[in-house]
């Protein structure tokens, strides 16, 4: 198991952004967003995976949404993602060097709107961990229990059963 740190920022002149919650998504995996704007690390398995983000900016439900494709290492990968200066414009990502742990502080949480509930302190993180029941390769954990969404080498889907 590894990690993709995500680290968006924005810049000094984007007044009233950092009320706005940065917003994600792995893999194809649901959307999930960043309690703040500091660097933040999501469990993956080693390998490659596609990185989303975007902010919520008024009617402009996705302000920014740019992805990358990533291939993690064992030691993990830094996704840097800098919020755009105009409302239409791609955010600008980067890929790095994962920074100092003790500055990777963020909370996440997932889906719905982001006043919902973040990870709990000492509890893993919201992302994609190895499937438990063992039916599948890889599947969402959300930070509080594991969902149906599941991914069988890079495929995302749904274990309804």
């Amino acid at each position: 198991m590894s990690f993709i740190e995500l680290h968006p920022w924005r810049k000094a002149m984007n007044f009233g952004v950092e009320v706005v919650k940065p917003r994600f998504r792995i893999d194809g995996g649901p959307d999930g967003f960043l309690e703040s704007w500091n660097p933040t690390r999501i469990p993956v398995a080693v390998g490659p995976h596609r990185v989303e983000m975007w902010i919520h900016w008024t009617i402009n439900t996705h302000m920014g949404l740019n992805a990358i494709d990533v291939t993690v290492p064992p030691g993990g990968v830094r996704v840097s993602w800098r919020s755009p200066s105009t409302a239409f414009q791609k955010g600008k990502m980067e890929v790095a060097a994962p920074g100092d742990p003790a500055a990777a502080t963020g909370r996440v949480g997932v889906g719905g709107p982001p006043g919902a509930p973040p990870v709990a302190a000492g509890a893993a993180p919201a992302g994609w961990l190895a499937d438990p029941s063992g039916k599948h390769q890889l599947r969402y954990w959300d930070g509080a229990a594991w969902t149906a969404h599941v991914s069988d080498g890079g495929v995302v889907s749904e274990d309804l059963s």
